[in-house]
């Protein structure tokens, strides 16, 4: 292994070390995706998978043994032969992303994909809320409660949860702020064990995260809405697997506009608890902290 992947490969170890110590909870990475090429105001996704923490290291040296020496693999490029991937040929970049699928299928424990038009969330998020004015922390907000849904009601399990992000979004300072403001707290609504921002680059996990955004994203745009071809074989070969462990939503419409009237309600019922306090009067909110 070449000396950059073996520390990378050391620092995945030590990473999921210190977010899920003593292999406790699992692990979730999410990587954010946006194709503006011919979409007016974007098609956003958020996507990601969940994994047992001690999968995440086997999961690493598999997929970095499959795509090297084409690390790291971004989606965009292997499946349109750009970057990296110009002089390998489409049998070779097909086989990369069947046995990626294949790799995945194998380690994941679940998946989860929220997408949205972000001209549309951005026009209706309340642009004086920090970590709720911006598609990409609204959809993160989205998938890590999905993830706890997912867990409390499908497998009924009451793991705590390590989530990791592909770091350098405009908006990751504020998603970590929201994290962090509603997850250590009793009305917690993602099962909150800790985060961090890590490059893709270095995690082969946001790797593969990339690769079900991007999927999703050419799903919903020559499936669902043009529509110009049927569903992609490696998306579909994804979620055959086993369609129980894939949550996948699209927000909008009446259900989108419901949300940012609830997230409203909530702030301003919040504003007042606050200001009774300060009054001398305690006045319990009636709604969590964050509307799920």
């Amino acid at each position: 292994m070449p000396p950059l992947q073996e520390v990378r490969a050391w620092a995945e170890s030590r990473l999921v070390d210190l977010l899920c110590p003593a292999g406790r909870g699992v692990f979730v990475v999410l990587e954010c995706y946006l194709d503006e090429s011919k979409r007016g105001g974007g098609l956003f996704c958020v996507a990601g998978y969940v994994f047992e923490p001690g999968s995440v290291e086997p999961f690493g040296e598999e997929w970095r043994a499959l795509h090297a020496p084409l690390i790291p693999s971004h989606m965009t490029d292997l499946a349109t032969g750009g970057g990296i991937y110009r002089d390998v040929t489409d049998a070779r970049r097909n086989e990369l992303v069947r046995r990626s699928v294949e790799l995945i299928n194998k380690h994941v424990l679940a998946a989860v994909v929220i997408s949205c038009q972000s001209r549309v969330v951005n026009s209706l998020a309340p642009n004086n809320v920090r970590g709720l004015r911006d598609a990409y922390s609204i959809c993160c907000h989205m998938a890590m409660t999905q993830v706890k849904m997912w867990l409390r009601d499908t497998v009924r399990r009451d793991d705590r949860v390590a989530y990791v992000f592909d770091a350098g979004n405009t908006f990751q300072a504020e998603t970590s702020g929201l994290i962090s403001s509603a997850g250590p707290h009793d009305a917690d609504p993602y099962r909150y064990y800790s985060h961090a921002f890590v490059p893709r680059d270095d995690l082969p996990a946001l790797q593969a995260a990339d690769l079900l955004a991007w999927e999703w994203t050419k799903f919903l745009d020559e499936t669902v809405s043009r529509p110009i071809r049927r569903m992609r074989g490696s998306l579909r070969s994804l979620i055959a697997s086993d369609p129980s462990r894939y949550i996948g939503s699209h927000i909008t419409g009446q259900p989108l506009r419901r949300f940012f009237t609830d997230i409203r309600k909530a702030i301003c019922q919040q504003l007042e608890s606050e200001a009774a306090l300060r009054d001398g009067v305690f006045v319990p909110p009636t709604s969590p902290r964050f509307p799920i």
